[in-house]
Order: structure tokens, then C-alpha cells, then sequence
């Protein structure tokens, strides 16, 4: 009963914060709560030992991404742009081509598409 009225209450507060429109009352609420998490902890490599050099750090990165079998955020995002590219090129997304490509003016055989 505790828990639910605390909660209720709460949810009172928000909805008090975001109807007044408050941006500063907005920003102080939501940092409190930023701020009571914990940080981020500490890399350790295969033996537990914590890394405080930066290769080391990088080295452990590559290392997890590899048995996790996931591609790095650098690659993620370079999908992401070529991904956006093509919804660009295609029509696929509202963004005007011309503002972002430009066709190559060398000249293309019959049997190529235009270059960017």
C-alpha cells in the first residue's frame, strides 16, 4: 500500500511538471534521477584485473564485440549513413536528393548506372 501511494504521488509529479510546460522544473527532475544511478563500471580484462590503459580498453571492446558476435558502433553507424543514403538516392525518404548528392559528370556506358 506504501509502494502504490508513493507511486501514485510521483506520478502526480510528473504530471504536475509536464502540464506546467517548466522546462527548468522539467531538467531539475529528470537529473535527479540521472544522477543517483551508478556509473559505468569499471573494464576488466579476461582475468578480472581492471584495464586503465586505453588500448587496453580498446583491445578489450573489440575483443567482446567479437565473441558477442556484434559489429562495433563505428559500423553500426556507417551502415546507418549508407542505409540513409539509399532511402535517399530511391525516393524512399522525404529529403530532397540534389541537397545532399550530385550526379559525376563523366560520361557511363549503356550498361552502367550514373555515379554519385
Amino acid at each position: 500500500m506504501y509502494g502504490e501511494t508513493l507511486r501514485d504521488d510521483e506520478v502526480a509529479n510528473e504530471k504536475h511538471i509536464t502540464e506546467t510546460n517548466n522546462i527548468a522544473a522539467f531538467y531539475r527532475y529528470v537529473n535527479k534521477r540521472i544522477t543517483n544511478r551508478s556509473n559505468v563500471g569499471v573494464i576488466v580484462d579476461e582475468h578480472g584485473v581492471p584495464v586503465t590503459d586505453e588500448l587496453e580498453e580498446t583491445l578489450c571492446y573489440r575483443d567482446r564485440l567479437q565473441r558477442l558476435s556484434i559489429p562495433s558502433l563505428e559500423l553500426r553507424r556507417l551502415q546507418a549513413d549508407l542505409f540513409r543514403c539509399y532511402k535517399i538516392v530511391f525516393v524512399m525518404v522525404d529529403l530532397n536528393f540534389d541537397e545532399f548528392f550530385e550526379w559525376s559528370p563523366q560520361a557511363t556506358s549503356c550498361h552502367q548506372r550514373p555515379q554519385i
